[in-house]
């Protein structure tokens, strides 16, 4: 269990930094100096949605590891 909770936190982290670099955050704040709420928002959908993938994830190598087949025999 402690393997699938590694993979699912990278898979946490990966998921997150992608996210907020593709939402503009770091380019408005380096072109205005302040931060926007707005873009603040989209930072925590960002972590929701990075958030459900590692959950997806965590619960995938569980699976895998307990020896389930996913997919098409």
């Amino acid at each position: 269990m402690r393997d699938s909770l590694i993979r699912a936190a990278r898979t946490f982290v990966q998921a997150f930094v992608g996210a907020f670099l593709a939402s503009g955050a770091l380019s408005a704040i380096s072109d205005t100096g302040i931060v926007d709420w707005n873009i603040l928002k989209g930072a925590v959908v960002a972590a929701a949605v990075a958030g459900l993938a590692a959950l997806l994830s965590w619960i995938q190598n569980e699976l895998e590891n307990a020896g389930a087949k996913l997919g098409p025999k």
